[in-house]
């Protein structure tokens, strides 16, 4: 049987027609832009505050109330831990305290943090990435041992110690150590001789480590570790420096702690003059009390000074992994 004529190249021009009206016939959902939401700024007494949620979005954090405390909340990332109370001065992170350039507030349910303390403290703790300044990976590293010839320091007349002869011992160890692991390493002193403050940071280098031993009102009453970072408002050359001397000064003191159990006396902030016009990050360390009889029989024990120079050149190891990390 003959099959009807089937004019082939119509067919096919019809197909190809259907076909592609088919293809420029489809549904295409329209996605707007979405706008970022603004983060909502607190104006308290002068201050720019944002609340502990919004860590989330800036930070990548995780946010929760802390169980069983009122007007405290937990931030987590990775496996670091931050815990913050309205109203305290500092916050805790991973136990040690980190004091702020602002008191932490409470308004409309929500814990708020300075914004000066989320760029300088949280940020370069939770998220050293975010950190806009770079700094070269640490490889001179300036010693200062505090005091020295006319200048005692501190002292314990009960024990015959002065703190310019036990820091300057620790440096010098300190010194041997960072040697050994490479470092290039540079003193303000090498002996007992009196330097003006203004001329100890002028000595060039990656990261500046000055070394003190701390002294209360009555002796045998204080003991522990503290470290010192230069106060974050005050417009010297230093305060270039805030974010990475918020790391450096967080790794020292924790790890100094963890060698020496010491109490743990936190990171805090002072207007110190060999901080000031530091060229790269820079920390002023108390070792521990000199009029704590307990504490000072240790800080004049050169095993015990030993294990003290482990903790510094271990953080200062930890330091530039992160520097290299943020590259």
């Amino acid at each position: 049987m003959k099959l009807p004529f089937v004019n082939f190249f119509g067919v096919l021009l019809l197909v190809l027609l259907l076909g592609g009206v088919a293809c420029t016939y489809q549904v295409v959902k329209v996605v707007k832009p979405m706008i970022a939401p603004k983060e909502v700024v607190w104006k308290v007494g002068g201050v720019d505050y944002i609340s502990a949620t919004q860590l989330t979005k800036r930070l990548g954090a995780k946010v929760a109330e802390t169980k069983g405390k009122t007007k405290s909340v937990t931030v987590t990332k990775g496996g670091a831990t931050v815990q913050m109370t309205a109203e305290k001065d500092h916050l805790t992170y991973q136990s040690t305290h980190i004091f702020l350039q602002h008191p932490l507030k409470y308004q409309g349910s929500e814990v708020l943090v300075s914004e000066n303390d989320v760029q300088n403290v949280l940020t370069p703790l939770l998220a050293p990435s975010l950190i806009p300044k770079k700094i070269a990976i640490p490889k001179t590293i300036v010693i200062d041992p505090g005091h020295g010839g006319k200048d005692p320091g501190a002292t314990n007349n009960r024990l015959q110690l002065q703190e310019k002869n036990l820091v300057l011992a620790i440096a010098l160890q300190l010194r041997t150590e960072l040697s050994r692991r490479q470092y290039i390493v540079k003193m303000t002193r090498e002996k007992d001789e009196f330097k003006e403050l203004e001329d100890r940071p002028r000595v060039t280098g990656d990261v500046f480590i000055s070394l003190h031993l701390n002294s209360s009102g009555t002796p045998n009453q204080s003991l522990g570790t503290e470290v010192h970072v230069l106060t974050r408002n005050q417009g010297s050359p230093g305060n270039a420096f805030n974010r990475w001397n918020t790391i450096l000064g967080y790794l020292v003191v924790s790890r100094l702690v963890g060698v020496a159990q010491f109490r743990n006396r936190g990171l805090k902030m002072s207007n110190l003059a060999v901080l000031r016009n530091a060229m790269g990050p820079a920390i002023l360390i108390e070792l521990g009390f000199i009029n704590h009889d307990i504490e000072a029989k240790k800080l004049a024990d050169p095993a015990f000074q030993k294990k003290l120079v482990g903790g510094i050149a271990n953080a200062l190891d930890e330091l530039k992994k992160v520097v290299i990390g943020c590259r």
